[in-house]
């Protein structure tokens, strides 16, 4: 597996899978329970059961009762609702690259276009459908499920050309879109190629396209459509992308504000299941998928036994490796059960491992939910081991030193993610940044953690993530370990040993994995520090670095004490009452301060309600959630703290 998400191979879509990564776009931040969805309860009813035709056309009913006709000229300024990224700028599909990351951001409105000459000049309003395949008609020509703002230079470049792949491009943009001869079977023309990351996005605007304006795409041209549907290659692989960019929030936050500004759904991003209903030949009956209630990890030399439930006879997928970002080992379990066991053999000694495990229903038409957990393998029966300091910068960073020897700049703790810092993080918000550009003299900064007593273990080890942008002839970024730094003041006073390492390569901007740094030849109390040093205060002459994901930990031998590891600092206890209405009270127990999502999901993999999305202080919480204004029926609470997902059944009876 290439990322943390992992998709089914099958023709349905993905809606419920385990969003660890690095990702990427962070959501706002809800301190309080509300509603996740604008789009009215009932909205959709009258689907159920539907399939096929009858179903596409019961969707263009709904979908186009109450469609409010919007004014070309209004776009820009809907954009700032409907397309505004986390850092405040235009989310543009043809300039964000995979990993989040921009050579350029467009200010809403302040750099809308004119003229352009290149990438970055300016945005203006996309017509994914191009407007000349249907004659600049309305409401298509304003509709903004099917216009979206991107690049100016780009979307020249797109012209009218329909989406597709290529293996041979004869232009690449910045952000990795390209256009060339089309590589994907049933059409040789010239395509234009969105990057993966959003190509479930465009995937779903032309199923909402085919089923919005099905009475009327019979006399559009375009090499996408035939009679009143999709064209047949062009079907087939927008059924690809769907599968394999599954909806993501920024298309449910999308959808929502467009509904607020037109007054109609893109019904395929609030239920990914009606395209294989509608065009991947699967009916509503073949979609009940499991949902993952508990997995445990037991841990044996090098075996790992691992057992995990599922609600309804399942077909599994399990993926495993040393790096959360990079699960590419995996085993299938087809034995269609709701028990399941499996051991995995061969692991490395005193190794920490990342298990997943994706799960769909027994005919793999449903969608695939995803469940995730770590564990480490022992030396022998009776070492065990544990964690003996970590922080992601989440919440408390007091008891880290900043230290600033020289220049008027010190490291801070950041989650801004402007165009010179990481659009994403490796874990969770925030991180710590240093960027001496701007400062009063070359910079001499410090980072210290608190001290670690390495007397306390026979191994000891710690890694982070670093992340990079810029040049600099100075090294930039070094990793030390002190023994008689005293805990306070200038560490320019103390002996220091500059360890090696893994870093961000220069210039890379990506979250860089240090892998295990072994400490084992201290034996007393130590600091370890990150020092940034510039040649100067300007470009090419200082560099912008992050740091992310601490951890310190450490192998003991205690007497006659064999653990398991289990991943989970939490516990979450049964919803009560079970069943309600219209209200449910969640226990739940931090033993540690943690960034806690928690989320309530239909039978079929929807978000319906955000309930928290926010840190929270260690101790214990009765949260109580409102549904008074959904439906009864089978819903799911989805928790996931630090990388561990637990689900938990309620239903609603009224």
């Amino acid at each position: 597996m290439k990322n943390k998400k992992k998709h089914s191979t099958s023709t349905s879509t993905s809606t419920l899978t385990s969003t660890l990564t690095l990702t990427l776009t962070l959501t706002l931040i809800f301190t309080s329970i509300s509603l996740f969805a604008d789009i009215p309860a009932g909205y959709y009813d009258g689907t159920d059961g539907l399939s096929g035709e009858t179903l596409r056309e019961k969707l263009r009913s709904i979908v186009t009762s109450g469609h409010s006709t919007n004014d070309y000229g209004d776009l820009p300024s809907y954009y700032q609702s409907t397309d505004n990224y986390t850092n405040g700028k235009v989310w543009d599909m043809y300039s964000m690259k995979n990993d989040g990351t921009a050579d350029y951001w467009f200010s809403h409105l302040t750099h809308k276009c004119g003229t352009y000459g290149v990438e970055g000049d300016c945005y203006n309003r996309e017509h994914s459908v191009p407007q000349s395949w249907f004659g600049s008609a309305s409401p298509m020509k304003a509709d903004l499920f099917i216009v979206v703002p991107s690049d100016g230079k780009v979307n020249g470049w797109r012209s009218n050309y329909p989406y597709g792949e290529t293996d041979s491009p004869s232009l690449t943009t910045s952000n990795g879109s390209k256009v060339g001869s089309c590589s994907y079977s049933g059409y040789g023309g010239t395509i234009f190629e969105p990057i993966d990351r959003f190509k479930g996005d465009f995937a779903r605007m032309y199923f909402y396209v085919a089923t919005r304006y099905k009475n009327q795409i019979s006399s559009w041209g375009g090499e996408s459509f035939s009679g009143n549907d999709l064209s047949t290659w062009t079907k087939n692989m927008l059924l690809e992308w769907a599968e394999n960019d599954p909806v993501s929030d920024k298309e449910l936050d999308r959808n929502d504000n467009v509904y607020d500004i037109q007054h109609n759904a893109n019904p395929f991003v609030d239920h990914p299941e009606f395209v294989t209903y509608i065009w991947g030949g699967a009916t509503p009956s073949d979609s009940i998928a499991p949902v993952i209630s508990n997995i445990q990890v037991l841990t044996d030399s090098t075996t790992a036994n691992i057992t995990w439930k599922t609600d309804e006879n399942a077909d599994s997928k399990v993926f495993y490796g040393t790096n959360i970002s990079a699960m590419s080992d995996s085993v299938t379990k087809t034995s269609f059960e709701t028990n399941h066991d499996l051991s995995i053999t061969d692991l490395s000694f005193e190794t920490k491992y990342y298990f997943q495990v994706n799960s769909t229903d027994d005919d793999n038409n449903g969608p695939t939910f995803s469940a995730i957990d770590s564990f480490i393998t022992y030396a022998d029966s009776s070492i065990s081991y544990s964690t003996e300091y970590e922080n992601s910068f989440e919440t408390d960073i007091s008891d880290w030193i900043t230290y600033s020897v020289a220049s008027d700049k010190n490291w801070n703790r950041q989650n801004t993610h402007t165009t010179y810092e990481p659009q994403t993080t490796y874990d969770g918000e925030y991180y710590m940044l240093m960027n001496n550009y701007s400062a009063d003299v070359a910079s001499n900064d410090w980072l210290i953690s608190p001290e670690i007593d390495a007397g306390n273990y026979d191994s000891l080890y710690f890694s982070f993530y670093s992340w990079t942008r810029f040049n600099d002839t100075n090294p930039g970024l070094e990793v030390k370990i002190s023994t008689d730094y005293s805990g306070s003041g200038n560490p320019s006073s103390a002996d220091w040993e500059t360890i090696s390492t893994i870093l961000s390569s220069e210039n890379s901007q990506i979250w860089t994995y240090s892998e295990k740094n072994d400490l084992s030849d201290y034996n007393s109390t130590i600091y370890i520090a990150f020092n940034y040093t510039s040649t100067g205060t300007g470009s090419g002459t200082t560099t912008a670095w992050a740091i992310d994901n601490y951890e310190v930990f450490g192998y003991s031998k205690p007497v006659n004490i064999k653990k398991e590891y289990i991943a989970k600092n939490f516990k979450l206890n049964s919803p009560y009452p079970n069943p309600f209405n219209p209200t449910f009270t969640i226990p739940l127990q931090l033993n540690e301060n943690s960034f806690v999502n928690i989320e309530l999901v239909n039978i079929l993999g929807q978000k319906v309600k955000n309930i928290r999305n926010t840190s929270m202080n260690a101790g214990e919480y009765n949260l109580q959630v409102n549904c008074e204004n959904l439906t009864s029926g089978i819903y799911f609470v989805k928790v996931r703290i630090d990388n561990v997902n637990e689900i938990q059944k309620v239903v609603l009876l009224k």
